[in-house]
């Protein structure tokens, strides 16, 4: 009932197919923060929002280091993802012994050799946590920056911080890295979770006493580059956000997904990686520009209108399967269907300003482990998920109806 409940009228989640789990956490917050703001009316006090107890705030430091000056830039996030950093695998001998031995195994294989054959016992790289952790808080080098003051290219270092910490906390190990031809590879190795996560050591407190702040630049005027929506889809299918697929877009001038996917894996942890990049205004012109007119014309022959096929477009990142999927599952209710989605977009856009003029909730950086999902499988697109909740001192799982 919980699934068919939350999954309602959604392409994936309606359906029995293969799903994602931070997929799924996000679609489940979003409809928790509409409910939420629907009933809003009927409550004497504002009990706050479900979503916001999730919610950290990440802070960028740039520092030019041409000029010596610095910026600092926050955005709000639900999930903290963490980037599994193999270099740091305690056990790189023992596995690349393994490697070895496995191939040479399957060589004698290959020519028919049985005899002697051993057995042998896998071997997984092993990660620490806390060597995670750090690949992420790490300050990076950013080649080919122009100064602000100078005007000249040099470099620039740059880190992230927590200024906010949420409530709960989620924490995703992205547990894939990207062959030659760009497909998600999953990885398999062993990071333990410890049950204990203290973060207060990675706190960001803002620009520094002795700190000169770099001045604005018009970096952050709207662009006029318009992003390719097939450049866009192929992005958030690997796992990125809208805004980051378009940020890259952007950036590469729509060069190709290869060269939006080289400049994803330099930009991922940028403060405002996440964030819309043009004002609301300048979305919706850019936003009709984007859409494929040729597609509106198709789903115009197949009897809908031009403002229907618009939205339902721009609800699936431009593809047209997924538009008509989209229109066709809610033929009872299309109008109000769409009403609903502009006006969930508008709130977002509301709730996002209240957010930064009354400020995140922050508490201290110091997490008990509660609950984990699991993945199960050799392959990004196919598998199980399994989780383990933590009760009552004891750690039970629950895999499907088996507890």
């Amino acid at each position: 009932m919980f699934k068919n409940l939350i999954g309602r009228n959604h392409p994936e989640f309606s359906t029995g197919g293969q799903q994602d789990a931070m997929e799924f956490y996000q679609h489940l917050l979003d409809q928790i923060f509409k409910a939420e703001r629907v009933g809003s009316s009927r409550w004497n006090e504002d009990p706050g929002l479900t979503s916001d107890l999730f919610k950290l705030e990440l802070e960028e430091r740039l520092e030019d280091t041409q000029s010596k000056q610095v910026q600092y830039r926050k955005r709000s996030d639900n999930v903290l993802p963490i980037f599994i950093t193999t270099d740091a695998a305690v056990n790189k001998e023992v596995f690349e012994e393994y490697e070895m031995r496995k191939l040479k195994r399957a060589k004698k294989l290959e020519t028919g050799a049985t005899e002697d054959q051993e057995e042998l016992e896998p071997v997984q790289l092993q990660v620490p946590f806390e060597a995670c952790l750090k690949h992420f808080f790490r300050e990076r080098e950013i080649a080919d920056f122009t100064s602000p003051v100078t005007k000249e290219k040099g470099t620039a270092l740059t880190s992230l911080r927590i200024s906010r910490f949420p409530k709960y906390l989620v924490v995703q190990m992205m547990r894939f890295q990207f062959a030659e031809d760009w497909t998600p590879v999953k990885l398999d190795v062993l990071v333990e979770t410890p049950e204990r996560l203290e973060l207060e050591q990675y706190r960001g407190a803002g620009i520094q006493e002795g700190e000169l702040a770099l001045p604005e630049t018009a970096a952050s005027a709207p662009p006029t580059i318009v992003p390719d929506a097939a450049i866009v889809a192929q992005l958030t299918e690997m796992g990125f956000s809208e805004n980051g697929a378009k940020r890259a877009a952007v950036a590469t001038k729509n060069a190709g997904t290869e060269e939006g996917m080289n400049w994803v894996l330099e930009h991922m942890n940028d403060a405002d990686f996440n964030n819309p990049i043009v004002e609301q205004a300048t979305l919706e012109a850019t936003f009709k520009q984007a859409i494929n007119q040729e597609h509106v014309s198709n789903l115009e022959a197949m009897g809908f209108t031009a403002m229907q096929a618009e939205a339902a477009l721009g609800a699936t990142d431009g593809n047209i399967e997924r538009a008509a999927d989209w229109l066709f599952s809610r033929m009872d209710n299309l109008d109000q269907a769409i009403a609903e989605m502009k006006n969930s977009d508008q709130q977002a856009q509301e709730q996002s300003a209240e957010e930064h003029a009354n400020g995140l909730l922050d508490g201290k950086g110091s997490y008990e482990l509660v609950g984990l999902i699991s993945h199960i499988g050799k392959h990004t697109q196919v598998g199980h998920y399994v989780a383990h909740v933590k009760k009552s001192g004891k750690w039970i799982l629950y895999n499907d109806d088996h507890v």
